[in-house]
């Protein structure tokens, strides 16, 4: 890892940290590798080690984005792999796939030893790997310079054997591991750039340095990266390359594209780091082209460090989507990222590069939070021939404040109705761990002992449905694959009699249920003073009747006979969807009658709205409004009269004898966050990796297609 200190005082001191893996490089737990050095200041850690024929995204590559993303100051550089020979496709392997980090390939390069046919530092090396990943993903990122490097020879038991004698202590080396270290030295020099002030006007100026995040960072590395020509063979047989392409990703690293420097370039800068956008905001940064004594491209490179993904993606690696694109005062179109001819869905790193920006003309670029499952911070970076605020020079600029915007929101797609499959055999009681195999990592299979043994640092791997499929015992599944069916309970909320002031005529009442275990509301006897056929719609909502949180959902529809104010009258439990409400949440209900002389029966709580009415050990239920029958007045202070049915579900497993998906909401991912089997099963296409995890697959069984294997 590289240390880069805090202060300019300490640059000249820059220290490397280094982690001896041992035992055959059996690499640990990515925080156990990157602790040891971030504890001792490095933000920049330098890999150059790999899994070869690797090119699914693995649970490491899964731990390094969750490490980025929790450290967003910490950036990850790693050697694509040398598996390219032959123009081979899909050879960079792991860890080089991760999201967050830095995959670096290896040009040619000029040296003194350059044989009569090499073309030079223009061309990629035959043997750099390429991409891309197995979920499109652009791989490698970046190109540096992988021949004739000169490197340590590390003689054994020898004083000063790094010293500069290439005969004894130094030889020239080859290889993505030769290029790494160069784009690693070259980051710490963009974090020193920042730290002491240079964005300002291409010159120090400590007092306005700052500490730069990993993605501006990566952000400044990949602007200015150059397009390389081609790929040369051992023979000499030359492949044409491109920007973007599988075998040079964003092309070769050069930071006079990126960062202004005083007598050096003529270029203008313009730096974001770490700024938070929404979904479906529009951030916007306008530049007025000036080309007077420059003549460099305009180019806006947007990055930010994403959630983990899932091990084995095979799409939707990427899960919160951003766009970057570029317009231009007074016409129409667009200029889209990594040489696409729309927005770049697949990747969170996104490059526009215009090598022939129009003179006086001013440009927008736009920042837009396309599909976020949460908020999300982005790094971008602008450089070319520009000015900003009315200038006319090479002023060196930081971020001017983003213009936001706020898109349509688009219709919401309509979830498909969840089915039931029925009739499927109850489980086996016994439950045991197997005999088979379980993939532990990349190269690593092992068994259910040597999991139990080891659980302490694998346990996360009981998060997986196979695992815990294979090893229940092991990882305390148990009671989870082998749950039984719920017994059904009841609240009576108030008694089915009740006196009635005959002058109002209640349409409905709202009330909340907050849960003590996690309880599945599945039905409801309602107390209707009249005689008659009826209609009933039972609405719910997340959080109490106080909290006026979300949109209704319709729970229930149901066409009712009642014999009057003496008798409860239930709503059929086939016209109701199940309501999940989580440990110490809660749901508030709005229950409605029409047709004919319909009155419904509350009992009156003399005005006082969230009154306990029922506190049992396994809910309580909270008194809300009453609401009439003719202009739909509200009036605080009302109980609901009559029983509500629940089970008591602190487990997940599905029921024996019906496999059928939960309603409600529960943790599907720890990124994707609380949802419900209808979201997934409308956003399949995109997070059908989360079925592989055993939580959701729990929840949500006959979305992902799960039932012949639990029961």
């Amino acid at each position: 890892m590289i240390t880069v200190p805090e202060t300019r005082k300490q640059l000249s001191n820059t220290q490397l940290s280094f982690f001896a893996a041992d035992n055959g490089l059996r690499v640990p737990s990515a925080s156990a590798l990157f602790d040891p050095g971030y504890k001792a200041g490095a933000r920049i850690h330098s890999a150059s080690w790999g899994t070869p024929n690797q090119n699914a995204y693995t649970p490491f590559d899964l731990q390094i984005d969750e490490y980025a993303y929790e450290n967003p100051d910490f950036l990850f550089i790693v050697a694509a792999g040398n598996g390219g020979r032959g123009n081979r496709a899909s050879s960079v392997g792991s860890p080089a796939l991760c999201k967050n980090g830095i995959s670096v390939g290896a040009s040619q390069n000029n040296t003194p030893h350059k044989k009569k046919e090499q073309l030079g530092p223009d061309y990629v090396m035959d043997f750099s790997s390429q991409g891309p990943t197995k979920d499109g993903r652009l791989k490698p990122d970046i190109i540096a310079p992988g021949q004739f490097i000169l490197s340590a020879k590390a003689v054994q038991s020898a004083v000063g054997e790094c010293d500069d004698t290439p005969d004894d202590g130094l030889q020239f080396k080859k290889g993505t591991s030769m290029a790494a270290p160069v784009v690693s030295a070259t980051a710490a020099l963009v974090r020193q750039y920042f730290e002491e002030g240079w964005h300002i006007a291409g010159k120090p100026e400590p007092s306005q340095g700052f500490a730069a995040s990993a993605s501006l960072v990566k952000a400044v590395l990949l602007n200015g990266a150059q397009e390389l020509a081609g790929i040369e063979a051992n023979d000499g047989q030359v492949t044409k390359s491109q920007a973007y392409d599988r075998s040079q990703g964003f092309g070769r690293v050069n930071l006079l594209q990126s960062l202004p420097l005083a007598l050096k370039n003529s270029i203008n800068g313009v730096f974001v780091n770490s700024q938070r956008i929404d979904n479906g905001d529009v951030d916007k940064y306008e530049v007025s082209v000036g080309m007077s004594g420059c003549s460099d491209p305009l180019s806006a490179t947007l990055v930010w460090t994403d959630p983990p993904g899932s091990p084995s993606c095979n799409a939707g690696c990427v899960l919160n989507d951003l766009d970057l694109f570029v317009t231009k005062a007074g016409r129409n179109g667009r200029f889209f990222p990594n040489g696409l001819g729309s927005a770049d869905t697949v990747n969170n790193v996104e490059r526009v590069r215009i090598d022939d920006p129009e003179d006086g003309v001013t440009y927008t670029v736009h920042v837009r939070g396309s599909q976020l499952l949460e908020s999300q911070d982005y790094s971008l970076v602008i450089s070319g021939c520009f000015f900003l605020d009315g200038g006319s020079d090479n002023s060196g600029t930081s971020a001017p404040t983003a213009t936001k915007t706020k898109e349509p929101t688009a219709s919401p797609t309509v979830a498909p109705t969840i089915g039931f499959i029925t009739n499927t055999p109850t489980p086996v009681e016994e439950c045991v761990d197997g005999s088979g195999d379980i993939t532990v990592s990349d190269m690593t299979i092992e068994d259910c002992a040597w999991l139990a043994r080891n659980l302490g640092s694998f346990g996360f791997l009981c998060r997986f449905l196979d695992v815990a499929l294979e090893c229940p015992v092991t990882c305390d599944a148990c009671r989870l694959l082998l749950q039984p069916a719920d017994e059904a309970n009841v609240s009576a909320v108030r008694e089915a009699f009740s006196p009635l002031d005959g002058t109002v005529r209640w349409f409905g009442g709202t009330f909340d249920v907050q849960a003590k275990k996690q309880v599945t509301v599945r039905g409801f006897d309602i107390h209707i003073a009249s005689e008659g056929q009826f209609s009933v719609q039972i609405l719910t909502r997340p959080g109490k009747v106080s909290a006026q949180t979300g949109g209704w959902t319709e729970i229930c529809q149901a066409q009712v006979s009642s014999s009057g104010r003496r008798e409860l009258t239930a709503v059929p439990a086939d016209t109701c969807e199940p309501v999940t409400i989580a440990v110490n949440e809660s749901h508030t209900f709005y229950v409605t009658l029409s047709g004919g002389a319909a009155e419904l029966i509350l009992t009156d709580e003399e005005g006082s709205t969230g009154k306990t009415t029922v506190d049992s050990n396994d809910l309580s239920v909270g008194s809300g409004y009453a609401v009439t029958f003719f202009d739909q007045d509200s009036f605080e202070g009302f109980a609901f009269n009559g029983v509500i049915r629940y089970t008591v579900s602190s487990e997940l497993a599905p029921q024996p004898g019906v496999c059928r998906d939960r309603s409600g909401t529960a943790v599907i991912d720890n990124v994707v966050g609380e949802r419900s089997c209808a979201w997934l099963a409308a956003n399949l296409g995109r997070f059908d990796y989360v079925c592989d995890m055993l939580v959701p697959s729990l929840f949500c069984p006959e979305t992902c297609n799960i039932c012949s294997r639990l029961v």
